[in-house]
Formats: structure tokens, sequence, C-alpha cells
């Protein structure tokens, strides 16, 4: 396993990061969600929250990974998460 430096927390995922998201989703996911049903999440779907890690340094990728869930009452459903393959095993997705 690579050490990672701390990564500073995740940000709420903007609707100008559906294309670097699109990028690891389309490399790690067999059938990729679309970008349209990124989009719908994020601007239509009030029980839906999403979160991206940017890269911190020189060296890593703009967008590094990226989760979701939707949240009813106290339930929660973790509905994707990735990280960019360059960038797995270090611990970024815990």
């Amino acid at each position: 396993m690579t050490a990672v430096p701390v990564p500073p927390p995740p940000a709420r995922m903007r609707l100008s990061d559906v294309e670097a998201v699109m990028r690891i989703e389309r490399v790690v996911f067999p059938t990729p969600w679309s970008a349209r049903a990124f989009r719908y999440d994020l601007g239509m779907d009030r029980h839906s929250h999403f979160f991206v890690l940017r890269g911190w340094l020189e060296d890593m990728p703009p967008l590094l990974g990226y989760a979701g869930f939707w949240l009813w009452g106290d339930e929660a459903h973790l509905g994707t998460i990735a990280v960019h393959p360059e960038w797995q095993r270090c611990g970024l997705g815990e």
C-alpha cells in the first residue's frame, strides 16, 4: 500500500465535477452510471448526497474519487463509491 498524505475533507459534488466523475466511472465499473443519472441526483433528488475527493498534490489527478448515498429519514443507502484506479488501495475510500 502506498502511503498517502492526509487528504482534505470530501467536498460536495458539483455539476462541473460530472465529467471527471465519468472518467473514473467508465474505468472502474463494467456497467457505469450515465452522466445524466449523476446530473439528476445532483439537481433534482433532495434525498441524494454526493461527495468528491479532489487531488491536493501536483502529481494527483484533479478528482481522486467520489461517493453518493440517498438519505431517507434515519436510513441511508450507499449508491456508489469509486476511487481513481491509480489511487486505489491507498485508503482514500475508507
